[in-house]
């Protein structure tokens, strides 16, 4: 199973507007090393709207998969892994280093007798 699951705060995000939406973000957790783990990110069509409100040092959950794939620079063949994002969740900014609350989640609707399938 190709599974990927991240909470970290946004170190870096670029958003590329176009026909298909998308944003590369880099984020930062910290794994209890001397050196904290930095993860490229990329989002196309809805997740990447909601990135590209992340500011730096918002506080985020990302869920997706890994990718692989190379390039070329200069001649030589380069290879790159990337988080290829597939769920995001903003969970908090980080403000003068104390954490702003969340959003609060959406309202949901009380369900009526008729509606119920039971």
């Amino acid at each position: 199973m190709n599974s990927v699951m991240l909470i970290g705060e946004v170190t870096k995000n670029e958003f590329f507007e176009g026909e298909h939406p998308r944003a590369v973000v880099t984020i930062e957790t910290e794994s209890g090393g001397k050196y904290p783990d930095r993860h490229r990110c990329v989002a196309w069509r809805d997740a990447a709207e909601q990135l590209s409100i992340c500011d730096e040092g918002t506080l985020v959950y990302i869920a997706g998969k890994l990718q692989t794939r190379s390039y070329d620079q200069g001649g030589e063949k380069k290879w790159i892994t990337e988080v290829i994002v597939s769920m995001v969740r903003r969970l908090a900014t980080v403000v003068s280093g104390d954490a702003a609350p969340p959003p609060p989640p959406p309202k949901q609707r009380e369900m009526t007798d008729e509606e119920l399938p039971f």
